[in-house]
């Protein structure tokens, strides 16, 4: 469950500084307006994504914890 939780958490903050580091760079250089365009919209695919892979995870490590405690009794 750590895993999939550091690696949902790391995925989502990398993605955000890119977003940040685009959006910031675009004031001083605006010709780069269709690239935070882009990475806003594919934050939207994106996002979802990742919290669905995540979910998914957990409910996995919960499914297995569920079935080991059940077969140790």
């Amino acid at each position: 469950m750590v895993n999939a939780t550091t690696k949902a958490v790391s995925v989502v903050a990398i993605f955000s500084l890119a977003q940040l580091t685009l959006l910031f760079y675009s004031i001083s250089h605006p010709s780069i307006d269709d690239w935070v365009t882009i990475s806003f919209v594919i934050s939207i695919v994106f996002y979802p994504v990742v919290f669905a892979y995540h979910g998914k995870r957990i409910k996995d490590w919960k499914d297995r914890s569920t079935e080991s405690s059940a077969d140790s009794n």
